[in-house]
């Protein structure tokens, strides 16, 4: 103990010196004291022990005080907290996806794809499957064009990086060519999708999930093409095994019901395709609500059924139903809007109303133009109805 206060009585007048220029004066004493034996000792005790006691003082700060005392450990926990902050908004970004609120989806999405670039970097597997994911939720919103440029980019760095048969490779083909169907493009989609049920057969298997999903995108866009018989066979396929595997009203078993039942109205199958697809409407009504987006494409599909019934005013009343509640989920200009408001003229003028049908439609056809272009399929299909119906109005 006496060495250890002699020790820190010379380190003290050492240090006074030292800040008073006296360094070569209190030098000598210095190396007298060092010499003496109870300081060798003390100087041997805090060289064996001065880790421990470091370490056990450098313990208690982190523990105590781990943001002013450790910078390591602040930084760590700091981008510790903002992973599980991302991890929490991509959680809330999927879980509004399965709500149907694209609306609010939307800008989640963006922010995941953005933290993702600049902490993972823009080619990394996980950024691509965000951003493939982000352009699923605009194109499902009605943002087809701007999709398709992000699945284009995001498939080929997939296809560079990961390979053709990749699963994230494969599933971002799947959403492409989902939106070469809404962009009108059938044929395209259909070679595409035949292609990829190859791919995913062999790597999935023939009764997977993703496998079962390519099977109905091909059967949908067979319907597109009026190719009824062919999609028919598809789609009872799929439906035996979904029926073997799901429970009677998972919304995946209900979208292939509704896909078989808009082929038996096409097929001229009216009362069995308008029991069917009522009992469908109910059943997703039960399970997502009346306002989710696959209700109202349910709904959508009956009214479609009612009108080929010749049920005319059956079907405008649903369709407007439909519109009402679409605009709660959509922007004023969606396309979803326009093709509902399109689809009420139909009905109008099939019940003689040319009059009042022509006056939607043309209002329809000015906005159309401003927001979707001239040249937009839809567009395109409402100024031939003006052409047919209301050029001698």
């Amino acid at each position: 103990m006496r060495g250890l206060n002699i020790l820190f009585t010379c380190g003290a007048m050492f240090g006074i010196a030292f800040n008073n220029g006296w360094i070569q004066a209190v030098s000598p004493m210095v190396i007298d004291v060092a010499s003496r034996p109870e300081v060798i000792t003390t100087f041997t005790f805090l060289f064996r022990h001065g880790a421990k006691l470091m370490n056990a003082a450098s313990a208690v700060k982190q523990y105590f005080f781990p943001q002013p005392y450790d910078s390591s450990g602040y930084h760590n926990m700091v981008e510790e907290s903002k992973t599980n902050t991302i991890n929490r908004i991509h959680a809330e970004a999927e879980e509004l996806f399965q709500q149907g609120k694209y609306k609010e989806a939307v800008p989640k999405y963006e922010m995941v794809v953005q933290n993702n670039k600049r902490k993972l970097g823009p080619q990394h597997m996980d950024t691509l499957s965000a951003e493939a994911q982000m352009a699923n939720v605009l194109q499902v919103y009605g943002n087809i064009q701007e999709a398709s440029i992000i699945l284009n980019k995001v498939l080929a760095s997939q296809r560079d990086s990961l390979g053709m048969s990749h699963q994230q490779t494969l599933r971002t083909e799947s959403l492409l060519a989902k939106n070469m169907r809404k962009q009108g493009k059938y044929e395209e989609a259909l070679l595409m999708l035949e292609k990829l049920l190859q791919l995913k057969t062999g790597s999935f298997g023939a009764l997977h999930p993703e496998t079962l999903e390519t099977r109905k995108d091909i059967a949908w866009t067979l319907i597109e093409l009026r190719r009824y018989d062919d999609a028919q066979k598809i789609l009872y396929q799929v439906l035996k095994t979904e029926q073997d595997c799901l429970l009677p009203k998972d919304p995946n078993l209900l979208r292939t019901k509704m896909l078989m039942c808009d082929v038996l109205s096409c097929q001229q199958q009216h009362e069995t395709a308008v029991s069917k697809l009522t009992g469908v409407v109910e059943d997703f009504q039960e399970i997502l609500g009346p306002q989710h987006p696959k209700t109202l494409l349910a709904q959508e599909y009956l009214a479609h059924a009612l009108g080929r019934q010749g049920k005319f005013q059956s079907a405008e009343v649903a369709y407007w139903n439909i519109f009402e509640a679409e605009k709660d989920l959509f922007h004023q200009n969606h396309v979803s809007l326009f093709v509902t408001q399109m689809n009420i003229v139909y009905m109008v003028s099939a019940q003689g109303r040319i009059s009042e049908a022509c006056e939607i439609s043309r209002r329809i056809y000015r906005d159309e133009q401003i927001y979707l272009g001239v040249d937009n399929r839809f567009t395109l299909k409402t100024k031939k109805f003006m052409s047919e119906k209301c050029s001698r109005k």
